[in-house]
């Protein structure tokens, strides 16, 4: 999440797509959000240091980074929206 309280989703091309959030609850697993956010979205869940909206980033599933081939500012965790 950004400083000014937005996260980034994925579209369908895997670009990040800015989205306003305000964090209701937090504890050491989960974050629960409001906001503009709709079931089934892609939520970018890692840090991306320079993260613009329209860049292009590659989803990885595993949770390994030595296992990518992609450099790390272009990885991306993802979390599903639930409702």
């Amino acid at each position: 999440m950004t400083i000014d309280g937005r996260l980034f989703v994925l579209d369908e091309q895997d670009r990040l797509v800015p989205r306003s959030v305000r964090v209701l609850h937090r504890d050491s697993e989960r974050v629960v959000l409001a906001g503009d956010l709709t079931a089934g979205e892609r939520v970018c869940a890692t840090p991306l240091a320079h993260a613009v909206a329209g860049m292009a980033v590659r989803v990885v599933e595993n949770s390994d980074p030595a296992d990518t081939a992609a450099p790390a500012s272009q990885q991306v965790r993802t979390a599903g929206v639930q409702r």
